[in-house]
């Protein structure tokens, strides 16, 4: 194992330092780097961050967005302890719909970086999410009014961002601006030395309906660096594709051709978000292909290793049939999460625990295959799912390779296990968004 002293040291070589709070958002996030010529790698374990050598910029999930506050906050903490900070840039990832506990978070890193200005905008404009007078829209429609707002394990009920983040920031100065307002430097500068003075710092929450608001905000916070001194940002992969063009500035890393699949591909979703469910849906129709259900009563009645066996075999069964492609996901009928959840109320199991679960048998069943040699490449949509399946997988740390689509970065596993992997968040891409990266996985080429 790599003592204190020397994987300081290594971590030393990075420019850059994002912390996100769960994979799939770890990975479009440092997707931004690799577009702007970064090499970036994202961890899964803060034990494993001592392999950075040559590393442009280095991304940790610290799979905290569906603990309790004081927990989420201490992850961040622990994810930081050993890091040299100075001269590296410093970027929070966060949800682009503020699931989590966002502002435990962001007062964690700040505090524990001694930065004494945050620029905060969820803002992804490409992807429907905006913000509008310290509102966050998604698709033009207050986010605590959308399914966000019935996520099983982190529903986001407050559409105000000031209002969502203050209850965790306390004594601290926040202040709604426009990215044009981020140009008055003398302004923000008195803000920040009052904030100072009173022992605290300023945390600015940028509205952007748009990418030209968020290039400006980006360009106008590089500048306020050198008068405010270190910035801490937090933002999800929209301003972070702004922020990466100014600390990189290379050509972008686009789509990635890869060998033709010598090996079928599997796609594991246990997203419950309707934008999944509908992607799901066309990449089976897409392939010709019925999905295999694993059963989540089963996982939760502690029958993970039959049921996983059971799925494996149906998957194999499938591509016995000569298809290339298989899909594995969960009930996403509204009435069975229902029951699911019920039951593991029953077994004195939360909402998290019992999801976590359900990643756990997906990820399971994506190791037998893995093991068995039956599938060589996956897609995993959701964060939990995505997780959970590299660490059944025994990955611990993935090079960020390019993109397929827009939020849908390709990933190479680091170490004995050569496997690429296509990561997506539940909520984000267009309807044959799924169909599209199963094509391209086995096919190698994504289709203009």
């Amino acid at each position: 194992m790599t003592g204190p002293a020397e994987t300081a040291a290594a971590r030393r070589s990075a420019s850059i330092l994002v912390l996100a709070d769960d994979l799939t958002g770890a990975a479009d996030c440092g997707l931004q780097f690799t577009a702007s010529g970064l090499r970036t790698r994202v961890f899964l374990d803060t034990a494993a961050t001592a392999e950075t050598s040559g590393c442009d910029a280095i991304v940790i999930d610290c799979e905290s967005r569906a603990l309790e506050s004081d927990a989420s906050r201490s992850a961040i903490e622990t994810a930081m302890n050993g890091i040299a900070l100075d001269g590296v840039r410093l970027f929070k990832k966060i949800d682009s719909t503020m699931r989590g506990n966002v502002g435990a978070e962001i007062d964690a890193m700040a505090r524990k970086s001694g930065c004494r200005t945050v620029l905060v905008t969820p803002a992804y404009p490409s992807m429907g999410r905006t913000v509008a007078e310290g509102v966050l829209l998604v698709d033009g429609t207050p986010v605590d009014r959308t399914a966000i707002a019935r996520d099983p394990a982190t529903p986001v009920v407050e559409s105000r961002i000031i209002d969502l983040i203050s209850p965790q920031m306390p004594d601290v100065r926040i202040v709604p601006v426009l990215p044009d307002e981020l140009g008055d430097v003398d302004r923000i500068r008195q803000w920040a030395t009052a904030a100072a003075q009173a022992g605290t710092y300023l945390c600015l929450v940028i509205d952007a309906r748009t990418d030209d608001d968020l290039q400006r905000a980006a360009a106008l916070g590089g500048e306020m660096e050198g008068v405010a001194g270190p910035i801490l940002w937090a933002g999800s992969a929209g301003i972070a594709e702004h922020l990466s063009k100014l600390w990189g500035g290379s050509a972008g890393a686009g789509p990635t051709d890869l060998p033709p699949a010598r090996r079928p591909a599997l796609l594991v979703c246990g997203s419950v978000n309707p934008v999944a469910i509908e992607q799901i849906d066309a990449a089976c129709a897409a392939h010709g292909i019925e999905p295999v259900v694993m059963s989540a009563e089963a996982l939760i009645d502690d029958a993970l290793e039959v049921e996983a066996k059971r799925c494996a075999d149906e998957v194999a069964a499938i591509y016995a049939r000569s298809s290339k492609i298989a899909v594995l996901t969960t009930s996403h009928q509204s009435q069975q999460i229902r029951r699911v959840m019920e039951l593991a109320a029953k077994k004195g199991l939360g909402r998290r625990e019992a999801s976590r679960l359900v990643a756990n048998g997906l990820g399971r069943v994506a190791k037998l295959l893995l093991d068995a040699g039956t599938i060589g490449r996956l897609v995993a949509t959701g964060g939990d799912t995505a997780r959970a399946t590299m660490e059944a997988c025994g990955i611990t740390a993935v090079d960020i390779r390019g993109t397929v689509l827009p939020g849908m970065p390709l990933v190479t596993a680091i170490g004995p296990l050569e496997c690429h992997i296509v990561t997506k968040a539940g909520g984000f891409g267009h309807r044959e968004a799924l169909a599209e990266a199963m094509t391209y996985l086995i096919e190698g080429t994504v289709n203009p």
